[in-house]
């Protein structure tokens, strides 16, 4: 018995404290739509460092119950968004709470929501005619295969585009030569990788969509505050760099390689740099696509943003690019190129500052130049030389009442070139060149020039009505004249959901160098007017569906054309293009026609659109006395995008263009079972056009890292598409190489890393 009690006294002493556990607490959230602010359900979320998972609900709640204290970080992925990896504090005993905002496509993962007030038009309310493309719109529209932002503008109702292997459309009738670009508000030529004076081999953007914000068109009328545009206007926004957490995004498929890296700049700023490479040409190849022609292009993106002061912030954005194409024909001719090299490269500043809540002036300066070089095969260039532009812009916002906002701006461009073309154009069989019936055409552009802008602006907006009205003028060094360039837009509500859109302006565009200063300069060439009406009427079914009609009228006058520059039938005799053509202000035309559309978008559901598009361009040339189709008259376009979200890691989407197609440009005309040349213009146009692409994703999560699969398909039902290539008129007449085939059935794959 002693000894007994003597063990216990010894075990009591001896025992550890036993050591309690402190009580485990929750992590309840909300996942929500960083740009719409609406909950998302399906949303896979797991506690990083555990097994454990769930998947948001209707409402876009989750909840992890008995999570251990300290600092955790969440995984939060949906197909389709950006991934997000917010962390939380959990406290012993106690509920955290969070909210997630998912960027759609691959925007920068924040942790506060910035609703737009009207995703569907952007900044442009007032506009008949806006489109906005979001990044994940972007993501799925730009293509496995090309990687193209503008290619997918080009899947957007109103516009029309018929060349797989283009970047550039055409927007109710006007060539993209008369479509405005901007990138991050500095107006822009188009940024893309192409062959110098050989753009019929192709393009491709400059600009990899994995850093684009949005994307927006103005179709018809809308704000003439910068330099004036006759046709559409299209906006590039650059995204900010990720303020809470670095992230990289890589992107590979069998026709380009991408990568991108961003994360926070010290306590207030941002970074953000991307680079792609493209072999497309190899993966056509292996589909017996005709031609021997290889591509290729790298780019690079970067932003870099500081928030200098709490009022004044700081923004620097670079765009570049160097592109390459050697090209191997059977058959050898003057113009056939060896090989080509071009390089461009843009820089802007902004710098935009509060002087008071408001009181907001944004300043931009930006320089820009392109240097290109396109090789003959047989032995000097075709194509050699530079241009640069420098500009500054300047736009103050002055909020002057609850209803009333004004704006004042100012832009200043310098641009030169110094430029060399060299084209063997047919000429007739004569006994002093017996032995060839192709001598060369010099074109030479060696100038400078400026242009200036100055605009005003009211936007007065109510509940019962929303006026936005101005003034441009636009003086320049290429033109005798300075043109004034007003508009009035205006929106009323009807009644729940319903509203009437109209619109007026009144637009001008400076000629180029090339048209003032260059070899084919014309006498006295000014620039070119539009006059434009729009007029939509517009339904909101609910917060995610809308149906829109839009009528529209543009008569446009002293348009450009290079006169003498085409092979025509005269008295039933060829005459052949002049070695020396050159530019006047001989057209007027008119564009008119209406548009439907009918679309839907939903985080949870379907989403996509559906646009019907009927228009008439007819031109009349005032020197020749003769009246013909544009030569981007497409009568009717049906446009259909759909994308279906079928689970959290899985959707589907799909692309239908169906079209009427364009005319073939020139004097032809279709007899005795070929084409021959004409004596009328744009009489023949190309086969109707159809193309159905699909696309699938799937996403696979890891612990640190997410990994989604990319499966598409261009031209799913295989139809031979055609578009026009380079035409020769023979001696007798008969025109060959007229068209060439599109994208074959192509099957593509690739996938994307983030983490």
């Amino acid at each position: 018995m002693p000894t007994t009690l003597v063990t216990l006294l010894i075990g009591a002493l001896t025992a550890q404290p036993s050591v309690q556990q402190p009580p485990a607490g929750s992590i309840r959230g909300t996942v929500v739509d960083a740009v719409a602010g609406t909950s998302l359900p399906g949303v896979v979320i797991a506690l990083q460092g555990s097994r454990r998972e769930v998947v948001s609900d209707r409402e876009g709640a989750f909840v992890f119950e008995a999570v251990p204290p300290g600092r955790h970080t969440l995984y939060v992925s949906l197909v389709g968004y950006a991934l997000a990896r917010p962390g939380v504090d959990v406290h012993a005993g106690l509920v955290s709470h969070v909210t997630v905002p998912l960027a759609p496509g691959t925007g920068a993962y924040t942790e506060t929501v910035t609703v737009v007030s009207d995703a569907v038009r952007g900044s442009a309310p007032s506009v008949p005619a806006a489109q906005v493309l979001t990044s994940g719109e972007l993501l799925e529209l730009r293509g496995v295969l090309t990687d193209d932002p503008l290619r997918a503008v080009q899947a957007l109702p109103s516009v029309a585009t018929g060349d797989d292997f283009r970047s550039e459309f055409s927007v109710r009738g006007s060539d993209f030569s008369h479509l405005g670009l901007s990138i991050d508000g500095i107006p822009v030529p188009w940024p893309v990788h192409t062959v110098a004076d050989r753009e019929a081999e192709g393009s491709i953007s400059m600009v990899n969509g994995t850093v684009l914000d949005s994307v927006s068109l103005l179709a018809g009328t809308y704000p003439q505050d910068r330099p004036g545009r006759t046709g559409a206007w299209v906006d590039l926004t650059i995204r900010e760099g990720s303020r809470a957490t670095t992230g990289f995004h890589g992107s590979l498929s069998a026709s380009a390689a991408s990568f991108l890296v961003e994360g926070p700049l010290g306590p207030r700023g941002s970074w953000l740099i991307s680079t792609r490479q493209s072999y497309l040409q190899w993966l056509l190849d292996r589909f017996e696509h005709e031609g021997q022609t290889a591509f290729g292009f790298t780019d690079l993106q970067a932003k870099f943003v500081v928030d200098a002061t709490p009022r004044n912030q700081l923004q620097l954005t670079l765009v570049g690019g160097h592109a390459r194409l050697s090209h191997e024909q059977g058959s050898v001719y003057e113009n056939s190129i060896n090989g080509a090299r071009a390089r461009t490269g843009l820089a802007a500043l902004a710098w935009r500052s509060a002087f008071a809540p408001t009181v907001v002036v944004t300043q931009r300066i930006a320089a820009g130049v392109n240097d290109f070089r396109t090789d003959g095969i047989i032995g000097f260039p075709l194509a050699d030389g530079y241009a640069s532009r420098l500009a500054y812009r300047a736009v103050a916002d002055w909020t002057a009442g609850s209803a009333l906002a004004l704006q004042f701006g100012a832009y200043a461009q310098r641009h030169r070139a110094d430029e060399a073309y060299v084209r063997f154009q047919q000429v007739r069989r004569s006994p002093l060149l017996p032995w060839t019936d192709r001598v060369p055409s010099l074109e030479r552009v060696v100038g400078d020039g400026w242009l200036a802008t100055g605009h005003a602006r009211v936007n007065w907006d109510t509940a019962r009505w929303s006026i936005d009205a101005g003034l441009m003028a636009e003086p320049s060094s290429l033109a005798h004249e300075v043109p004034w360039s007003p508009w009035m837009l205006a929106r009323v509500p009807l009644r729940a959901g319903w509203s009437l859109r109209g619109g007026f302006n009144r637009t001008a565009q400076t000629p180029t160098l090339e048209q003032v200063v260059g070899t084919f300069k014309g006498d006295d060439v000014g620039p070119e007017r539009a006059r434009q009406l729009d007029l939509a009427l517009e339904q909101r079914l609910g917060s995610s569906t809308r149906w829109q009609v839009t009528a529209y009228h543009r008569r446009e006058a002293d348009m450009l054309r290079l006169e003498e520059s085409e092979t025509y039938l005269l008295n039933g005799e060829i005459e052949r293009p002049s070695l020396t053509p050159y530019w006047a202000n001989a057209l007027v035309g008119t564009s008119r026609g209406i548009e439907l559309l009918l679309q839907r978008r939903s985080p949870a559901g379907l989403s996509g659109w559906v646009g019907y598009a009927y228009g008439r361009t007819e031109y009349t040339d005032r020197l020749r006395g003769e009246h013909f189709p544009g030569d981007y008259d497409q009568r009717h376009t049906l446009n259909v995008f759909a994308l279906q979200r079928l689970s959290p890691r899985t959707s589907v989407s799909a692309k239908l263009r169906v079209a009427s197609s364009f005319p073939i440009p020139g004097y032809y005309e279709r007899r005795d079972g070929g084409i021959w040349v004409a004596a009328e213009r744009n009489l023949e146009r190309l086969p109707v056009y159809a193309r159905l692409d699909v696309r699938a994703n799937h996403a696979f999560h890891f612990d640190q890292r997410r990994l989604t699969l990319f499966v598409e398909i261009v031209n799913l039902l295989d139809r031979e598409n055609f578009a026009v290539d380079r035409p020769y008129v023979n001696d007798d007449g008969r025109v060959v190489k007229v068209m060439h085939s599109l994208f074959p059935f192509l099957p593509s794959a690739g996938f994307m890393v983030d983490f």
